[in-house]
């Protein structure tokens, strides 16, 4: 098993992959250093800006239960560290973040600064998987506009001009389903002006 794993930065992704399936079937041979060590390569990976790198972890984040709750702990503060320092205009962190998500060791105080990162992705991308990976995660964590007023209004700001019909009515979408039913002063202007918005773009589809 630890021939398998010295093999893993050399490989080509597939390779990879494979490398990493068979590891953790094998469950590292139940071997505390064997997890330690895949720890790591999880880790390295996710932190990277390659995408496709990226995705290679993405297929076994239900199944790493046998590295135990401190290692997954400290995988997500780990990765978590790694996206604070990202800017925006990197856009590298959105699978690291719907990782850490489903590994489900992130604080209560961590789960609050997500929004923050997944409204960054719906703001300034145009690439539709990543835009559904964001909308999926927000539909989970439900945010509300009393708490994240500047990231509501930066992204509805976005929309407006947006020129890019499909995009702009996703995006529209995806602030309606956050949508609540009863509104209050505090937040009835902002979706009265959202409403506003996908009423413009329903007629002008039409």
């Amino acid at each position: 098993m630890n021939n398998l794993l010295s093999k893993f930065e050399s490989a080509d992704v597939q390779r990879k992959l494979s490398i990493i399936e068979i590891a953790n079937t094998r469950k590292c041979s139940d071997d505390e250093d064997l997890k330690n060590v895949l720890y790591n390569k999880v880790v390295t990976q996710l932190t990277q800006s390659n995408k496709e790198q990226q995705a290679i972890i993405q297929k076994i984040v239900n199944e790493l239960n046998y590295l135990g709750r401190d290692r997954l702990r400290q995988m997500t503060t780990d990765i978590f560290d790694w996206i604070k320092n990202q800017t925006v205009a990197n856009q590298y962190y959105i699978l690291p973040i719907k990782f850490i998500f489903n590994l489900q060791q992130l604080s209560k105080e961590e789960l609050g600064h997500i929004p923050y990162y997944l409204f960054q992705i719906l703001r300034t991308s145009n690439d539709l998987p990543e835009l559904e990976i964001a909308s999926d995660m927000l539909n989970q964590l439900k945010p509300n506009y009393e708490e994240h007023q500047q990231i509501f209004n930066d992204l509805k700001n976005r929309i407006d001009p947006e020129g890019n019909l499909s995009i702009k009515n996703y995006l529209i979408a995806v602030l309606l389903k956050l949508k609540p039913s009863t509104l209050s002063e505090k937040n009835k202007e902002f979706w009265e002006q959202v409403e506003i918005l996908h009423q413009a773009s329903q007629q002008v589809e039409s």
